[in-house]
C-alpha cells in the first residue's frame, strides 16, 4: 500500500486521549459550606439553577491535537514513492600489484596478463558510458584515478607496475565498495583464489574476481643472518642463509654469496654451496671461510618461476681493533680484563684509576667499575655497580644481594645460564627513559632492576647493580660472568659510520641514520627522492639504494623476504568468478514524511512535555489552594452560627 507507519506500535499511545476526555467530562462536586440555616433550601420546590450540559472547551481540542500529532510522529508515517533510475553506476577496477604477481606464467608474468585484461575491461565499461575508478592493491590500497572514461582508465592501468611488497586485497575491496556504492560494480584482477578473499557481504555482492595463475615451482631465500663478533677475524664469521622450497618436486639449487664490487674488501671470491631440497622443506645453510668483508648478495640458481626472492642482501662487518678503557681500582679485575682481551684477540684494554680519568674520546668503550663520573663520556659506556649517578644512570642507594626474578630477551644476556650467579651486593638502580630493565631481581617482595640497557643519540649505555668478580672471569665456574662480559663488549662495540643499512621491502624508512644526521635524499630502483626532516617513506622495491645525510653517503640494502608472497603454488580455482551486481531499481521506496519538515517531531515532543508539566503543576497545587480557602471560609462562617446557638 502507498502509506504506512514504520513504528505502528506507537499508535497505542493514543489511549492517552481516554483519561483526558474523562478529566473534562467528569462531574465536579461543590465543596461543602457551613450556613446558619437550611430553611431557604427546604422551601424551594425546584432547583434554583438548571442543570448544565457537559461541554468540551477549546483547550481540550488543543491538547488532544498535540497528543495525536506526537504519537503519529513517533510512529514514523511514510509514503512509498517510485525512485527514477539515476546515472550509470560507478565501476571500480582493482589491480593486484603485490610481489606474487611477478611470477612467470605462460611466457610472461601474471601481472602482464592481469593488466591487459584490466585494460580490456576498462574499454568495455567506457563504451557503456560508465565512469571508472582505478585502485592499485599494494601494501596499502591506492586510488590511482577517479571519474575516468575507458581510454583514460586503460592508460592509467598501463602505467602500473608490480611492487616488491605484499598486497592487501581486503582493504582494497572495502575501499572499492565504499567508492562504488550499493549499485556499483567492482572488478578485481589478482592471483588470489576468490574463496581466499576476505570481504564484507555488500562488497562480495557487487564484485567480480578475475584470477590469473595458480601454480609454479619456486625456491626462496627466506632469511640471511651474519654471526660476527667485532673482535673476531673474518675466518670466524659465519653466515646463516635459510632456504624454503615451495615446489612440488625435489629441487637442487646452488647458493652463491658474492660481494658487491664497490664495497668488498679483501680477496673478492664468491662462495658457493649446493643444496637439495625436498618439496616444502626448509634448510639453513651455514657458510664460513670469508676472505672479504662488506655488503654481499646471496643468489639462488637456476632461475625459477619467481626470480624476486632468489636474491637477498647482507653485510659482513669489517673486523676493526676494539679499544676499551677500564676505570677501576681493582687490580685483579684489571688483570682479568687484560687476559680476556688477549684471548679474544683484536681487543686492547687501557686501565686508569678514577682520579686519573679524563674524558678524551680515544676509546670506543668505557667501563666504570664502582664509579661514575659527573659528566658521561661521549661514546658507549658500561657502569658496573656505580657509587653515584649522573645523566646516564640513577643510583637509589645500596642493595643487598637478592634473588633472580626475570630474565628478558636481549643480546647482553643471550646464552647466559644460571644468571643468579652474577648477583652480589651492589646498588639499587632506577630505570630511565633510555635505560630499560634487562635482568630483574626481587628484594624484600619488590622487583628491582639488576641490568639496564638502552640507546639514545647514537650512544649505547649499560648499567649493572652488581660488580664483575675477577675470579669468575678466570675460572670455569664463572662461565655466566664470562658470557655476560663478552656479550656486553659485543653489544657496546660501535658500528662503522659507513656500514651499509639493511632493510626489508615494504618496511618504513625514517629520514635519519641511527647514529648520524637526517637522511635528505634516497637514490635507488625507485629513482631519486628528496626527503623532508622527519619524513618516512615505504621501500617498495628491493635492491641497492644510496642514502645521503649531511653530505655523507651510505648504502641501503633492501631485500624481499615474504613467505606468503613467495608461495605462488596456490590452490587452483576457476579463472573468473562472476557475481551478479545489484541492478538499478525503479521500485517504490519508503520515504518518511516527517523528515520533509526538519525538527517537527522534536517540536511536538517538547509541546507534549510542556502540557504534561502543566497537568502536574495543577494537580499538585490546585487541591492545596482549595483546602486552604475552604478552611478560612469555614472559620469565618462558623462564628455567626456559634453566636446564634448561644
Amino acid at each position: 500500500m502507498p502509506y504506512g507507519f514504520a513504528s505502528p506500535l506507537w499508535l497505542a499511545a493514543l489511549a492517552i486521549l481516554v483519561p483526558l476526555l474523562w478529566l473534562y467530562l467528569r462531574s465536579r462536586r461543590r465543596p461543602p459550606a457551613v450556613v446558619s440555616s437550611l430553611i431557604v433550601w427546604r422551601v424551594l420546590q425546584e432547583a434554583a439553577t438548571p442543570k448544565k450540559r457537559p461541554y468540551l472547551p477549546l483547550l481540550f481540542f488543543v491538547q488532544a491535537a498535540l497528543i495525536t500529532a506526537s504519537v503519529i510522529a513517533l510512529a514514523q508515517p511514510f509514503r512509498q514513492e517510485p525512485v527514477p533510475p539515476g546515472p550509470p553506476r560507478d565501476a571500480i577496477i582493482v589491480l593486484d600489484v603485490s610481489a606474487s604477481m611477478q611470477a612467470l606464467d605462460g611466457g610472461g608474468t601474471r601481472f602482464a596478463r592481469a593488466r591487459a585484461a584490466a585494460q580490456e575491461r576498462a574499454y568495455e565499461l567506457g563504451r557503456s558510458g560508465r565512469k571508472i575508478t582505478v585502485i592499485a592493491a599494494g601494501q596499502q590500497p591506492q586510488v590511482v584515478g577517479t571519474q575516468l572514461d575507458g581510454a583514460q582508465a586503460a592508460d592509467l592501468i598501463g602505467e602500473l607496475e608490480p611492487r616488491d611488497t605484499s598486497g592487501n586485497l581486503t582493504a582494497a575491496a572495502e575501499l572499492a565498495a565504499a567508492q562504488a556504492g550499493p549499485q556499483g560494480s567492482i572488478d578485481v584482477f589478482t592471483d588470489v583464489a576468490p574463496d581466499s578473499l576476505v570481504m564484507s557481504r555488500d562488497a562480495r555482492a557487487i564484485t567480480t574476481v578475475h584470477r590469473f595463475g595458480s601454480g609454479g615451482e619456486n625456491v626462496a631465500i627466506s632469511g640471511v643472518r651474519v654471526l660476527a663478533n667485532p673482535f673476531d677475524s673474518l675466518a670466524r664469521t659465519r653466515a646463516l642463509v635459510t632456504l624454503h622450497s615451495y615446489a612440488t618436486e625435489p629441487r637442487e639449487v646452488t647458493l652463491t654469496l658474492e660481494p658487491l664490487d664497490e664495497t668488498a674488501e679483501g680477496e673478492a671470491r664468491p662462495i658457493e654451496r649446493t643444496v637439495t631440497l625436498a618439496p616444502g622443506a626448509t634448510e639453513v645453510v651455514s657458510i664460513d671461510g670469508f676472505t672479504w668483508s662488506g655488503a654481499f648478495r646471496a643468489v639462488l640458481s637456476p632461475a625459477d618461476d619467481l626470480p624476486l626472492d632468489d636474491v637477498v642482501y647482507g653485510v659482513v662487518p669489517e673486523p676493526v681493533p676494539l679499544r676499551v678503557l677500564l676505570v677501576t681500582e681493582d687490580n685483579n679485575l684489571q688483570r682479568a680484563f687484560e687476559t680476556l682481551a688477549r684471548s679474544l684477540g683484536n681487543v686492547s684494554v687501557r686501565t686508569l684509576v678514577p682520579v686519573q680519568y679524563r674524558p678524551d674520546g680515544r676509546e670506543e668503550i668505557t667501563i666504570f667499575d664502582r664509579y661514575a663520573p659527573p659528566l658521561p663520556p661521549a661514546g658507549n659506556v658500561a657502569y658496573l655497580a656505580p657509587s653515584r649517578g649522573n645523566s646516564d644512570v640513577t643510583v637509589a642507594g645500596p642493595l643487598a644481594r637478592g634473588r633472580l626474578a626475570e630474565q628478558r630477551e636481549h643480546e647482553i644476556i643471550a646464552g647466559v645460564q644460571n644468571a643468579e650467579t652474577l648477583l652480589d651486593d651492589g646498588v639499587a638502580l632506577a630505570p630511565t627513559g633510555v635505560l630499560k630493565p634487562v635482568l630483574l631481581g626481587r628484594v624484600e617482595g619488590r622487583e628491582v632492576p639488576l641490568v639496564l640497557a638502552g640507546e639514545a643519540g647514537g650512544r649505547r649505555v649499560v648499567a649493572t647493580s652488581f660488580p664483575l668478580r675477577a675470579a669468575d672471569l678466570r675460572s670455569a665456574d664463572g662461565l655466566p660472568t664470562l658470557v655476560f662480559t663478552i656479550n656486553m663488549l659485543r653489544w657496546l662495540s660501535p658500528t662503522s659510520g659507513v656500514a651499509p643499512l639493511t632493510r626489508t621491502a615494504g618496511e618504513r624508512l625514517r629520514a635519519g641514520f641511527p647514529d648520524a644526521a637526517p637522511i635528505s635524499r634516497v637514490e635507488g630502483p625507485e629513482g631519486a627522492r628528496d626527503l623532508d626532516p622527519g619524513e618516512e617513506i615505504t621501500l617498495e622495491r628491493a635492491g641497492v639504494y644510496t642514502a645521503v645525510a649531511g653530505g655523507e653517503e651510505r648504502q641501503l640494502l633492501v631485500s624481499f623476504v615474504d613467505p606468503v608472497e613467495s608461495d605462488i603454488a596456490r590452490p587452483a580455482a576457476p579463472a573468473t568468478v562472476v557475481a551478479s551486481p545489484r541492478p538499478a531499481t525503479t521500485e517504490p521506496v519508503a520515504q518518511p514524511l516527517w523528515q520533509r519538515v526538519p525538527y517537527v517531531r522534536e517540536a511536538l515532543l517538547v509541546a507534549l512535555a510542556a502540557m504534561l508539566l502543566e497537568w502536574l503543576v495543577v494537580a499538585l497545587s490546585g487541591p492545596r489552594a482549595r483546602r486552604g480557602t475552604t478552611a478560612a471560609d469555614d472559620g469565618a462562617q462558623a462564628s455567626p452560627a456559634a453566636g446564634a446557638s448561644a
